[in-house]
């Protein structure tokens, strides 16, 4: 067999698994009586919308098609009445093309009332049901009277070589929607008199490809601080001036564009996350009250349109999209499209393929998952690596700050406040330094961005770290006082 997984890549997983066993020995803890008013006031919440669902106009429509059956929750019920009895048209078809699709996608951005509540308490149920519950049922009280959650991290369920996580799923928590991270993110909460910590591969989505593709355009991005892929693709999409992009639009472009269209995403899928996400933000551009939507009807943009064609209507913003696509791939990084097509190739040639990190992989893989997965797979082992000698470290030194987590590309802990300086040096090392021994066909640098909270905060609090005078402080010192007073007044020196 020409693709082997190698012993020392089968240590390193054994190894992996034993510092993962401790990391659920630890616990998050969890902010019970927070939990427990979030859960009541989110299930008020979705009684409100489904109240304002009942009596909309529109809902004696659904009555009279579904009679007894009418089910305010269906999605199927739902697409019946909006793209049959309002008639309104479906921007999306199912994979047969026989019939609306009652995907919640094909609802996004419909300007309907009835829609509008539908989907309100919809995420609303899901917020509650699939996180909020979740962590409740999970939660165990120790001796210390407090509330924690002992997550299981698995490395025996994925075929590609990464980790999931079950009993609750914490790599599974809402980003999309901000109130809803904010919701869930909450529950999480220190250790008393420790600080939420994170430790963040930066970018290492687009870093991993680089020692498989050698794009240099992507390495150039990469290598170079000076240069900002996410800015500059934002400027693109959106047809700005760089001084225009705001922190939130290179974020949104960052996750439902760049990221996405890497992994092997489309404009049907990218074009409405887009469009969406700049109302769920509310965005507005850098240094002005303008809106993003209303900037995107000023340059003509005033239709998602049609996102199952193979081309959309002309001057639609899905239509725009697509145009970003295939420049993305046509012009921008056409050495990385070369490789995704030379590699699949070789899977088909070999029935498989062997990782950066000596992991073979022998499974029924889709086009996307092929190219996805050796990316991925490498991303999570350097993480898993760097949290392995973290973990070791920690408990080498007697330390008392703790690695409670893991969401793939990030490192959770609750951080004592007087060992926050030595765990972020600590962990920069290995995770940028030490891990190039491990790592020699790395031909890029990797970054550890560090996150802290302040002492007792939740998940929710942690904010970006920048080290300066030879100590960690924030990395944007005013939005930090805003939110949680002056930063040296909070200093811990023992």
């Amino acid at each position: 067999m020409k693709h082997v997984t190698t012993p020392a890549a089968m240590k390193f997983w054994m190894e992996g698994a034993l510092a993962l066993a401790d990391v659920e020995h630890q616990g998050v803890r969890i902010d019970k009586t927070y939990l427990e008013g979030a859960i009541t006031s989110t299930t008020k919440e979705i009684n409100d919308a489904e109240a304002a669902l009942r009596s909309d106009k529109d809902f004696k429509l659904w009555r009279r098609r579904f009679g007894e059956k009418t089910k305010p929750g269906s999605y199927d019920q739902l697409a019946a009445v909006v793209f049959r009895d309002l008639g309104v048209p479906s921007k999306k078809r199912t994979a047969s093309g026989d019939r609306e699709s009652a995907a919640a996608a094909a609802f996004e951005g419909l300007d309907i009332p009835l829609v509008k509540h539908f989907l309100t308490a919809a995420k609303l149920k899901k917020a509650r049901d699939a996180y909020l519950v979740g962590i409740q049922r999970e939660m165990v009280q120790h001796d210390d009277g407090l509330w924690y959650v002992h997550c299981s991290y698995n490395l025996n369920s994925v075929i590609t070589f990464r980790s999931s996580c079950s009993n609750t799923n914490y790599q599974n928590n809402p980003k999309r929607n901000p109130k809803m991270m904010e919701t869930v993110r909450k529950c999480y909460i220190s250790r008393p008199g420790y600080r939420q910590g994170e430790l963040d591969y930066g970018q290492i989505e687009v870093r991993i490809p680089c020692p498989y593709t050698f794009d240099p355009v992507l390495m150039a991005y990469v290598c170079d601080p000076t240069k900002d892929m996410h800015r500059d693709m934002a400027v693109q999409i959106f047809k700005l001036k760089p001084n225009q992009v705001s922190k939130a639009l290179r974020n949104l472009v960052k996750a439902d564009y760049v990221f996405a269209t890497f992994y092997g995403s489309y404009y049907g899928l990218t074009a409405p996350a887009l469009w969406e996400g700049v109302d769920n933000g509310n965005l507005t551009l850098e240094g002005s009250e303008k809106t993003v939507r209303q900037h995107l009807t000023d340059i003509g943009f005033t239709e998602l349109g049609t996102i199952d064609d193979e081309k959309p209507e002309a001057g639609t913003w899905a239509a725009h999209v697509r145009g970003i696509d295939e420049d993305f791939w046509g012009k921008r990084f056409k050495v990385y499209a070369q490789w995704k097509r030379d590699w699949y190739e070789a899977y088909c040639r070999d029935g498989g393929f062997t990782m950066l990190t000596g992991f073979a992989v022998h499974a029924p893989l889709d086009k996307k998952q092929v190219c996805n997965s050796p990316v991925q797979g490498v991303a999570f082992h350097c993480l898993l690596w760097s949290l392995t000698k973290l973990v070791n470290r920690l408990r080498k030194y007697k330390m008392q700050s703790k690695v409670i987590g893991e969401v793939h590309d990030s490192i959770n802990l609750d951080i004592h406040p007087a060992e926050l300086d030595d765990v972020f040096d600590m962990a920069t090392s290995i995770m940028t330094e030490e891990i190039k021994v491990w790592a020699p066909w790395l031909n890029v640098p990797l970054v550890c961005e560090c996150e802290s909270s302040p002492t007792d905060g939740s998940w929710f609090d942690v904010m970006g770290m920048a080290k300066r005078d030879g100590g960690y402080v924030p990395a944007d010192p005013a939005k930090w006082q805003k939110r949680f007073g002056a930063w040296d007044g909070q200093l811990v020196t023992a």
